[in-house]
């Protein structure tokens, strides 16, 4: 089973606890890469242990329809999971992923019954008419009785003024992107900014908000912008999988030639594309025999795309939710992954930061505009923005670029190093090309978020000791079955071995299955913060070690000692019995 990061635990608890006290729609706000869709999950799954029924999951887009029905699967693969949307309708299913364009209809909204709680992804949508009447139809709304409803979303904010409060009671949970990447749960972003001569957003009309599609891709156009990008592409990111964000198809065609020309691989996919097509993409991106994917109107949301490392905005916005939207795409953790270029295009970024915005009652009470100070502080090279207060609330210090003498929340100021030390700083999100100078790669754990001492096999495997009798590896799947990555659990120093789970599709779930493997008794060894690891090894395990060839015991830890021995003979037991078709994958991987 596997187990959840603390923040997800955290959230699963609050919605429990909202429901308690009677609060029948709470919402979760969590950043984009943070694993909602693990909460989402679990949620469903003890919901269904503890009051039965069936769980209905409501998304507006096949990516997301097709993905939470994989991943609850992925959490818990007892759950028999089923799809509705076109012509599929498995609507008897423990779990149901469904469109709510399918459950517009009525006669389609009476085949999905005995629903108890309705989960929305993508809740800042929950304002349409098509969500109100799938919520109301189930009872959500109902003073008594009535299903259940969850919303997750990375931004709780619309871009016109309907009021998600009329629909979220409560958002009980929040995980920003900054926490995220400072506890190693996401890659640290870095931001360029491509600036076009000819490009003026002045000019581009307005809509809701926010800068008119079609204006503002004929601005784009009839610019630099798509040399320019890839100028600054084959400069900053000439080996990046990258996904691009276009404000119009015809736009989006234009940068691809742009990139064809400067030698890039390229394609472009939108909203009109087929579903067939998008999942060949996709595939093909993560191959890499697609550099750079040019999207118009299609990934801003729900895409779970983790070996990206870098994302182009090419669609300035003036929308924070949009922006956070776009730029966290690139962000999630993944294997030899250390950062994400954000590149922005003329002003793409102006005046938005990666914390995500908060809203429930219409444009005028967005909660993180409430935050006094704008203002950034220069720490260790790098420029953060103004601290934050217990309150919530940023404001001005001394060493603020204002001298501290900007508007503050009235709360006792600690000083800078009550808040920050050195080396904690996210780094300014926003540097423009040619006063920043080369890229630095900051090396991220990929598994930074968990507590357990994964290391390698010689061969690629990861693996996780487990006491001095088992290794738990990961290894990918077959991809003439189900395919995605196979947690075994073996005997450390002789035959035996049983399959934890197969088929699990992403990595980060697969070693979510693997931790949630180890015993209590085992924990002390595969736990990676073990006090004995930082002593000194002991005379055996150094004299081991040395006759195994390891150089250096002298200086190691008996934690280091420990690793070394184990990879050496984890490599011994694990590689060998590693199957053809997974070797050929771990290339790849």
């Amino acid at each position: 089973m596997i187990k959840l990061h603390y923040y997800q635990r955290e959230a699963v608890d609050a919605l429990k606890a909202a429901y308690a006290r009677g609060v029948k729609r709470p919402a979760i706000v969590h950043a984009t890469g943070a694993g909602k869709s693990v909460a989402l999950s679990k949620l469903a799954s003890e919901h269904l242990r503890e009051r039965g029924g069936r769980v209905l999951a409501l998304a507006h887009r096949v990516e997301l329809i097709e993905n939470n029905a994989r991943e609850i699967e992925d959490v818990d693969p007892s759950l028999n999971v089923g799809v509705v949307k076109g012509n599929r309708n498995e609507t008897r299913a423990d779990v149901v992923s469904a469109s709510v364009q399918t459950l517009a209809g009525e006669r389609r909204r009476q085949m999905v019954a005995e629903v108890s709680l309705v989960i929305i992804d993508e809740c800042h949508r929950a304002a349409a008419k098509s969500y109100i009447d799938v919520l109301r139809h189930y009872g959500c709304y109902d003073s008594q009785g009535g299903a259940l409803a969850a919303g997750f979303t990375a931004t709780m904010v619309r871009g016109d003024d309907k009021a998600l409060g009329d629909v979220w009671q409560e958002i009980v949970h929040t995980k920003d992107i900054a926490s995220l990447v400072q506890e190693g749960f996401l890659v640290r972003p870095r931001g360029l900014r491509v600036r076009v001569k000819d490009l003026d957003l002045s000019k581009v009309k307005k809509s809701g908000g926010d800068y008119q599609a079609d204006s503002l891709g004929e601005a784009l156009e009839q610019s630099l912008a798509p040399e320019a990008i890839a100028k600054a592409m084959r400069e900053h990111a000439p080996d990046r999988k990258t996904v691009l964000f276009a404000p119009t198809v015809h736009s989006a065609q234009v940068i691809c030639e742009a990139l064809g020309k400067e030698g890039f691989t390229a394609c472009v996919v939108h909203a009109g594309t087929p579903d067939a097509e998008r999942r060949q993409v996709a595939e093909d991106s993560r191959l890499g025999k697609v550099q750079i994917v040019c999207n118009a109107l299609l990934y801003t949301e729900g895409t779970n795309w983790p070996w990206l490392s870098c994302v182009v905005i090419a669609r300035p916005t003036r929308s924070k939710g949009t922006f956070v939207q776009m730029a966290g795409r690139g962000l999630r953790l993944y294997p030899g992954k250390s950062d994400c270029l954000i590149m922005m295009i003329g002003g793409s970024a102006a005046g938005h930061s990666l914390l995500a915005p908060v809203e429930l009652f219409g444009a005028s009470a967005e909660e993180l505009d409430r935050d006094p100070c704008a203002c950034s502080i220069r720490i260790g090279g790098y420029s953060i923005f103004s601290p934050r207060c217990e309150c919530g609330r940023r404001r001005c210090i001394e060493s603020c670029a204002c001298g501290g003498g900007g508007q503050d929340c009235g709360c006792p100021r600690p000083t800078l190093g009550d808040e920050l030390e050195e080396g904690d700083e996210l780094g300014e999100l926003l540097e423009d090309i040619g006063a920043n100078g080369p890229l630095v790669a900051h090396e991220v754990d990929l598994f930074a978020g968990s507590t357990s001492a994964w290391d390698q096999t010689f061969g690629g495997v990861w693996f996780l000791p487990a006491g001095k009798e088992r290794l738990i590896a990961i290894v990918p799947g077959d991809p003439a079955k189900r395919g995605g990555w196979d947690v075994v659990a073996m005997n450390a120093k002789g035959a035996g071995s049983r399959w934890v789970v197969k088929g699990v599709s992403e990595l980060a779930y697969a070693m979510a299955h693997a931790d949630g493997e180890v015993t209590h008794a085992e924990a002390t060894i595969a736990r990676k913060e073990a006090r004995w690891r930082s002593g000194k090894p002991s005379e055996a395990a150094a004299d081991l070690a040395r006759r195994m060839g390891i150089i250096g015991v002298e200086l190691m830890s008996a934690g280091e000692v420990s690793r070394h021995l184990t990879k050496t003979f984890a490599s011994r037991r694990i590689d060998q019995h590693v199957p053809e078709y997974a070797r050929r994958q771990l290339v790849h991987a």
